[in-house]
C-alpha cells in the first residue's frame, strides 16, 4: 500500500517521527521517500491511518492511494464520480492545480454532476470544508491519485497549548506536538514506565497519558510547577474538550530537584526519560555573549549533573529523549557543550535519521533554538 504522509513546519523531525511510531508499533516500511513536503511512505499491510494520526505530533495529514493516474482530468474526474453520491466538492494538490481544478470541475459538470471547486489551502481548508467526509482532498504526485484520510486534529492540540488552566509562558511553553514527537521518538511502548524529571506544567505527562502510557512520573523543583501539572492533568481528565481521556493513566507527582532522584523516591526504576530540562533564563538577543556563554557553562554542569542521575534510575538500554538549548546572539549559535560529559558516563547517542545524531526545533526570529538528542543507557 502506497500512502502520503504531509509533513510539518520541521520535516526532518517529522520523517523521524514517522520512522519510530512505526518501529515502535512493529509496521514494515518498505520505501520511503521525499517528494516536496510530502513522505511517500510504501508498507506490507494497510494500515489504520486514524490510529496513525492521532499518534503523530509531526504530521499535518496522511493520504492513501486510489489510483494511477493515465489521463490527469479523466482520472481525477473518474475517481470523484464513482466515489461520491451527494454534491462533489474537492480540492487538488498539484502541478498547475487551479488549472487542472477547473477542467475536472467542467468535465463533472458535463457528466450532470453539480460539483464545487476549492483551492486548496492548508489542513484549515480542509476541515472549514469537511473534506475528508466528502472524500474530497486529492493529491497529484509521482504519477498515482491519493486521497486525503485524516488530518492532524489541531483544534485539540491548540486546546491543550491554551486552553489549559494553568500556563507558564513566561519559562517557556513545550507546545503538544513536540512534546508527542519526543515521546514517539524515544521508543517506549505503552506499559513502559515514562519520566519527566523536569515536567513544569505538564505538557509531555499530559501527551503521553493521552497516548495511552499507563505509568507516568513527573518531577520538578518547583511546587508551583508541580500544583499547575495536577491542574492541567485533572482539567485533562474531567472536562468536555476535544482533548479530555476519561482514564488518566497512573502519574506520579514529585516536588524534587532532578540532581537527588532516586529510584528509592520514585519507587520504581524507569524505562524512557522525555523531557524539556531547564534552559536558563529568557533571553531577548541583546545580552552580552559572555553573559550567555556562562549560561551555557551552568546548563552544561546541570545536564551532566542530570545524567548522572539518569544512570541510577533507568534500565540497561533504556531510552533518553532530552532538548539542549542553543542560543543566537548576532546571528551566531552559542552552543551548551555537554555531549562528552554524557557520554563518558556511559550513554549512547542514537541517531533519529540516518546520519543525523540531532534534530532542531527552532522558529524564526527566536533566540533559542531546541536540539533534540537521543541515548541509549
Amino acid at each position: 500500500m502506497k500512502y502520503i504522509f504531509q509533513l510539518g513546519n520541521h520535516p526532518n523531525l517529522s520523517r523521524a517521527e514517522i520512522e519510530h511510531v512505526f518501529l515502535t508499533l512493529g509496521l514494515m516500511i518498505s520505501d520511503l521517500t521525499i517528494k516536496k513536503t510530502y513522505a511517500l511512505v510504501t508498507t506490507d499491510s494497510t494500515l489504520d491511518i486514524e490510529t496513525i494520526m492521532n499518534r503523530l505530533g509531526g504530521t499535518l495529514a496522511i493520504a492513501e492511494a486510489v489510483a494511477k493516474v493515465e489521463d490527469t482530468v479523466q482520472t481525477v474526474a473518474d475517481y470523484l464520480d464513482a466515489h461520491v453520491t451527494d454534491k462533489i466538492f474537492f480540492s487538488l494538490h498539484a502541478d498547475n492545480a487551479k488549472k487542472l481544478g477547473i477542467e475536472v470541475k467542467k468535465e463533472l459538470k458535463s457528466r450532470g454532476r453539480s460539483v464545487r471547486y476549492i483551492e486548496a489551502g492548508n489542513t484549515a481548508t480542509i476541515l472549514h470544508n469537511n473534506l475528508i467526509k466528502r472524500k474530497g482532498d486529492l493529491i497529484l504526485i509521482d504519477g498515482t491519485l491519493f486521497v486525503t484520510r485524516a488530518i492532524q486534529p489541531i483544534e485539540a492540540f491548540g486546546e491543550r497549548d491554551f486552553g489549559r488552566p494553568s500556563r507558564d509562558s513566561k519559562s517557556g511553553m513545550l507546545p503538544p506536538k513536540l512534546a508527542q514527537i519526543m515521546i514517539n521518538l524515544s521508543g517506549a511502548g505503552d506499559n513502559d514506565v515514562l519520566l519527566d524529571p523536569f515536567c513544569g506544567s505538564g505538557t509531555i505527562l499530559m501527551e503521553a497519558s493521552l497516548m495511552g502510557f499507563k505509568h507516568i512520573i513527573g518531577a520538578d523543583l518547583s511546587e508551583q510547577a508541580i500544583s499547575d501539572t495536577r491542574k492541567n492533568i485533572d482539567w485533562l481528565a474531567n472536562t468536555n474538550t476535544q482533548s479530555a481521556i476519561r482514564n488518566p493513566g497512573n502519574i506520579a507527582l514529585h516536588t524534587k530537584d532532578v540532581r537527588h532522584l532516586t529510584e528509592k523516591s520514585i519507587k520504581t526504576k524507569v524505562n524512557a526519560i522525555v523531557t524539556e530540562p531547564f534552559m536558563g533564563k529568557p533571553i531577548k538577543g541583546t545580552e552580552p555573549r559572555h553573559e550567555i556563554e556562562m549560561q551555557a557553562r551552568d546548563l552544561a554542569s546541570l545536564y551532566t549533573a542530570s545524567f548522572e542521575t539518569f544512570k541510577k534510575i533507568i534500565v540497561p538500554g533504556g531510552s533518553i529523549v532530552f532538548i539542549i538549548p542553543q542560543f543566537m546572539i548576532k546571528d551566531e549559535w552559542i552552543t551548551v557543550n555537554c555531549l562528552n560529559s554524557i557520554t563518558n558516563l556511559g550513554f549512547t547517542q542514537t541517531e533519529l535519521l540516518p546520519g543525523k545524531k540531532s534534530l532542531l526545533y527552532h522558529r524564526k526570529n527566536q533566540h533559542v533554538g531546541r536540539m533534540i538528542y537521543r541515548f541509549e543507557a
